[in-house]
């Protein structure tokens, strides 16, 4: 998860305005479409939040403790 999250913020500090705003293919159940890179970044956070929330669920269904929603605050 580390090399994912590394990638992620290197990825989002190197991209430019102009990046974002490109349109580039994309192969769906659709077919081929153009979507804005910027609209792409915010299909793969929300699908990311989206899994979250699953396995968030599925923890506490299974009694498991667990911070998938990153609201419980550590204090040594």
């Amino acid at each position: 998860m580390e090399i994912i999250d590394t990638a992620m913020i290197d990825f989002v500090t190197l991209i430019t305005e102009e990046e974002l705003d490109k349109s580039i293919p994309v192969t769906s159940f659709n077919g081929v479409e153009n979507q804005f890179v910027w609209f792409i970044l915010i299909q793969c956070f929300t699908h990311a939040t989206h899994h979250r929330g699953e396995i968030s669920q599925i923890l506490d269904e299974m009694g498991i403790e667990n911070d998938f929603s990153g609201l419980k605050q550590k204090y040594d």
